[in-house]
């Protein structure tokens, strides 16, 4: 993203959160071998990764939970370092 100039990234949690809280063997007998899997384990790295609050070359800016009785996930943008 560096390379292509990005400075800040809008992440919602519905984009991660299928990745990096899920067990993927409770998720899909697909996702436990093959192709499938190894894309489940790639974006999982990826979005873990990106979303790690310990890692320097990114930190979280603002984030917009979600109320209660609302509809939708949180809400962060990042700022690359």
């Amino acid at each position: 993203m560096r390379q292509r100039g990005v400075e800040y990234v809008v992440l919602p949690e519905a984009a991660y959160g299928r990745f990096v809280y899920a067990d993927p063997s409770t998720v899909t007998p697909a996702l436990t071998e093959g192709a499938a899997h190894y894309h489940f384990a790639k974006n999982r790295a990826y979005f873990s990764n990106l979303i790690d609050p310990n890692n320097p070359e990114i930190e979280e800016v603002v984030r917009f939970e979600s109320q209660a009785g609302v509809r939708g996930a949180s809400i962060a943008i990042y700022r690359l370092r």
